[in-house]
């Protein structure tokens, strides 16, 4: 991969929202992590800090997982095991792989409203 191929990939993953983050400029994005802000003043203060350890542990990347359908508890284990693993080339996979995730359930999503 080329430098600008690589610096526009880690572009896009750095520009994905923080998950818990109260203020998502997506409409898309806001859906689907709705149910992360739905726990305690506790819980989203533990996001808070995972969001923190993982941004220190890999710098320059955001958690990514396509969050649709899980729950917080086990988005949090995700994150934490992700951390724990400290390694850079398998987190910056798991990272483009959710973005595809992400993009192919989102194709899929609008293709159900068209059909409506």
């Amino acid at each position: 991969m080329s430098t600008s191929d690589q610096a526009w990939l880690e572009s896009i993953l750095a520009a994905h929202p923080r998950l818990g983050q109260s203020k998502i400029e997506s409409t898309q994005s806001k859906a689907e992590q709705a149910q992360l802000n739905a726990g305690d003043d506790s819980q989203r203060q533990v996001l808070s800090q995972l969001n923190d350890l993982y941004e220190k542990t890999f710098p320059g990347l955001r958690y990514i997982v396509f969050v649709d359908g899980r729950d917080q508890a086990a988005i949090m284990e995700d994150m934490k095991f992700r951390i724990e693993r400290q390694d850079s080339v398998a987190e910056r996979n798991a990272a483009i792989k959710a973005m595809c995730e992400i993009a192919a359930d989102r194709v899929r999503s609008a293709s159900v409203e068209d059909d409506d």
